[in-house]
């Protein structure tokens, strides 16, 4: 434990880029953050060297050891930190264990006064004491804000059954009880744990976890660790493959069976842990907000994967800014926790979003959405801050009006069946990406026609994460067919779906007047028909 340890390459300290770091407090104070090197002493801002920017339709690149993916660097992480402190650091009075341990603890809240994980040599000096490492997991609380969390959740945003499953549990022991320890060498030694969690270049001959004895669902394992290693550039891809085609084979190889899904995730932990490539590191970490916005971890393995990416996320940090990628890496991969979080708790066994196989279009809506808020799929009021800055005095979310203006302005009133027909998809696709940017389109020589932005509309009605009228007022609407009642109903609702519910009424109104009707052959019945489902969801999981 005392043994000196070669010198890495060079780390990566927090003091190298603290000056402009999006912080959105002021509880750093230049002190190092994942690392234990010393504060770098050198000019210049550190290294701000940005992910690979390769158009995700391109072919990958067949051969990884081109010059940028040979970029090796031995990045901070709090797994590293934490292995350090416990195979280097075991020893120490209680006392300083505990002072230690608390330091830890307040540093994660935000109150640094010391760095991270700093061992002293006398305490290295003094056998027989075993020193805690520190916990840089936040709180419940801190991951999940009263703001984020789902309609039904308990204090702590979980429930009362869900309790215990959601405690978190570190993965290290949920490794050591569920791991499939592989062999090496010509002795067939057992792997360590630490090993087995660290990133390989090579790829694995069994599945890392203990799955069952189908020799398909094996190889398949085996089969997803060399697909995770193509899109992290680290292995070579097969002519024709994309980005987007290898995040749908990905998905829908684990998506079938649970133990599939738990073993991808298990993978994912381990090519983001210690991985000496800054590159292949982010791939890793943008793979698994994708993967966690269609493919659900067991109840049994949520909690596991909510400690890893708790791990590498500081609630310090502001949780939205511009121009992720020009961020040190410390802070980008802040970032990309932050987005998993959010997924998990959307997509986990709490959450409302269903799995599903996506398409290559909604396999980039969810990469670009890692770096940009998007107006779909998210809650009325995220869209109201959303559009806070631009539009300070709405009332309104500006998509919906947008929407229903452009309906109106390509003549939706005279348009038959309008609602009902659907659209081109690749036109509500490409709409749906420039109003994301606030990119208003120009109708002038297009021939755009008004069902591309009402299929659009209905689709933002039906993505809103909770739905315009909430699960709780579902029963009393389906069984209520007195105009006086469902006033009432109306008038119970938060004040952003009241607002919101009310112009949609007023603006299908105009639908419902015989002159319009006669041309879209649209009446109030085949309206409600065709807007109800957008607006309500069954609460029960009977087909």
């Amino acid at each position: 434990a005392t043994a000196p340890k070669p010198k890495p390459r060079y780390q990566i300290s927090y003091y190298d880029t603290v000056s402009h770091s999006p912080s959105a407090g002021s509880g750093y104070h230049g002190q190092q953050l994942y690392s234990n090197t010393p504060p770098y002493s050198g000019h210049g801002h550190g290294h701000h060297v940005p992910p690979p920017s390769v158009p995700h339709q391109q072919q990958l690149n067949l051969d990884p050891s081109d010059a940028k993916q040979k970029q090796s660097q031995t990045l901070p992480s709090p797994n590293r930190q934490i292995s350090r402190l416990a195979g280097a650091g075991h020893q120490g009075s209680g006392p300083a264990a505990s002072s230690k341990e608390e330091t830890g603890h307040n540093t994660v809240a935000g109150q640094q006064q010391a760095t991270v994980g700093t061992v002293t040599p006398a305490s290295l000096s003094r056998p027989g004491h075993k020193m805690a490492p520190p916990s840089l997991k936040p709180t419940i609380q801190q991951i999940f804000p009263p703001s984020e969390r789902a309609p039904g959740m308990g204090g702590l945003g979980l429930g009362g059954p869900t309790l215990a499953c959601m405690k978190e549990c570190d993965i290290e022991k949920f490794a050591a009880d569920n791991l499939n320890l592989h062999s090496k060498g010509i002795f067939r030694k057992k792997a360590s744990v630490r090993d087995m969690l660290s990133w390989t270049a090579e790829a694995i001959s069994r599945p890392m976890l203990a799955l069952s004895r189908d020799k398909a669902d094996k190889k398949t394992a085996i089969e997803l660790f060399k697909l995770v290693q193509i899109y992290m550039a680290d292995r070579k891809a097969r002519i024709g493959m994309t980005l987007n085609s290898v995040a749908i084979e990905i998905i829908g190889a684990s998506l079938p069976q649970q133990q599939l899904r738990d073993e991808l995730y298990v993978q994912l932990c381990r090519q983001t842990t210690e991985n000496p490539k800054r590159d292949s590191l982010i791939r890793g970490w943008e793979l698994m907000a994708i993967c966690l916005s269609y493919v659900p971890p067991s109840p049994t393995f949520q909690p596991t994967l909510l400690n890893y990416v708790n791990r590498h996320r500081d609630p310090s940090f502001a949780t939205g800014f511009l121009e992720v990628s020009k961020w040190p890496i410390h802070v980008q991969i802040s970032h990309y926790a932050t987005v998993c979080c959010r997924r998990l708790d959307r997509i986990g066994s709490s959450g409302r979003r269903m799995a599903k196989k996506p398409t290559v279009d909604e396999v980039e809506q969810a990469r670009q959405q890692i770096l940009r808020n998007s107006m779909f799929g998210n809650t009325l009021s995220e869209v109201m801050d959303l559009q806070k800055e631009k539009f300070p005095f709405r009332k309104l979310p500006w998509i919906q009006t947008t929407l229903s203006e452009h309906v109106l302005l390509l003549n939706g009133k005279q348009t038959e069946g309008i609602f009902r027909v659907s659209a081109d998809v690749d036109e509500v696709g490409c709409m749906k990406n420039r109003l994301d940017r606030w990119d208003v389109p120009d109708y002038k020589n297009t021939l755009v026609d008004a069902h591309t932005p009402a299929s659009l509309l209905k689709l933002w009605y039906r993505e809103l994460y909770d739905p315009l009228i909430p699960d709780a007022y579902y029963e009393d609407c389906v069984n209520t067919e007195d105009p006086d009642k469902a006033k009432e109903i109306v008038n119970k609702l938060p004040e952003i779906n009241q607002l919101v519910l009310t112009y949609l009424i007023h603006f299908l109104q105009q639908f419902a007047i015989p002159e319009v009707v006669s041309c879209t052959k649209m009446d109030s019945s085949n309206l409600a028909m065709v807007f109800a489902p957008n607006c309500l969801r069954c609460t029960s999981e009977d087909p």
